[in-house]
C-alpha cells in the first residue's frame, strides 16, 4: 500500500460527493432514465477509480463533464 492512497481516496470521495448529483441529474435528463444515468455516472467515477495516479481535481471534474458529453453522442 502506497502512502498517497488515503489522499487519493479522500480526493475521490470528495471529488465523488461534489460532482456526483450534478453529473447524474444531467445525465438523467438527457438520456431520459434514472436508471441509465446512474449506470453511466457510476461508470465514469470508476473509470477514475481504476487509474492508480494522483487526481488533479480540475482534471477529474473535466473529466466527468467530457464523458457526460461524449455519452449524450453515444
Amino acid at each position: 500500500m502506497s502512502s498517497f492512497e488515503p489522499a487519493l481516496q479522500q480526493q475521490m470521495h470528495t471529488l465523488y460527493s461534489n460532482h456526483h448529483g450534478w453529473l447524474h441529474g444531467w445525465l438523467r435528463k438527457k438520456l431520459g432514465c434514472a436508471h441509465q444515468a446512474e449506470d453511466l455516472a457510476h461508470d465514469t467515477f470508476l473509470r477514475l477509480i481504476v487509474r492508480p495516479r494522483q487526481l488533479d481535481s480540475a482534471y477529474a471534474v473535466s473529466y466527468t463533464h467530457l464523458r457526460a458529453h461524449e455519452t449524450r453522442e453515444d
